[in-house]
């Protein structure tokens, strides 16, 4: 059984779980996320001192069940108890999340709008698991369907031609608009580029061996400022 204790502070609300649809796999149990139903962590309170929470998934079928103990060592001699002062603070954590890709929206798109509404709700909504730190490729990157950048017209160095694409409106756009939609919290997004245009390059290719030529500096960092 794997079991995670929640000591997060940024967790709030009452407490509340969905149930899996569960189905029986040969490779073990799975709940299935569908248009008409996907289960949810809920939205769980922040234990009061002296108790902490248990948020359980496990082989047996439990899925995000959730609750709550109080610390008592004398009921459980042989607990472990580990005390936290939060006001002894060393880093800050920006957040937590993952990445809008390509990949990503092709797939989300492809489901239907209901399905689409539980898998967003699942990761950004207050009952989901709150991701608040996004990446999003700058232009193609390995988890497109083809190689492009955003200025794929040879020598443009002045950028006259740079244009967000397709893949940006169909598969990126929609979905981050609507997880900005969902969050009660505020989304922090970062762009990373794959590679510059070809013509940028040394190789003339988006993979392989090629560098950036060195006259090409210039017309990079504009190019990843627009």
């Amino acid at each position: 059984m794997r079991t995670v204790v929640l000591l997060l502070a940024f967790l709030w609300g009452i407490s509340a779980q969905d149930k899996c649809n569960s189905r029986q796999e040969e490779y073990g149990l799975v709940c299935v996320c569908d248009a008409s139903y996907c289960d949810q962590p809920g939205i769980i309170d922040f234990p009061e001192d002296g108790s902490f929470t248990v948020v359980t998934t496990s082989e047996e079928g439990l899925r995000f069940d959730v609750e709550t103990f109080p610390v008592s060592s004398e009921e459980t001699p042989d607990a472990v108890v580990v005390s936290l002062d939060r006001e002894d603070v060393y880093q800050t954590i920006i957040g937590f999340g993952g990445a809008f890709t390509d990949a990503t929206g092709l797939n989300v798109v492809g489901l239907p709008s209901e399905a689409q509404e539980h898998f967003l709700r699942s990761y950004f909504a207050p009952e989901g698991i709150g991701y608040n730190l996004c990446r999003i490729p700058i232009a193609g990157c390995d988890f497109s369907t083809r190689p492009y950048s955003y200025d794929d017209v040879e020598g443009d160095v002045d950028l006259v031609h740079w244009n967000l694409t397709e893949d940006d409106y169909n598969y990126k756009l929609p979905l981050i608009k609507r997880a900005k939609e969902l969050s009660p919290y505020q989304i922090k997004l970062f762009g990373s580029p794959w590679s510059s245009p070809t013509w940028m390059k040394t190789n003339g290719m988006f993979n392989g061996s090629g560098i950036l030529l060195k006259e090409m500096w210039q017309p990079w960092a504009n190019y990843i400022v627009k």
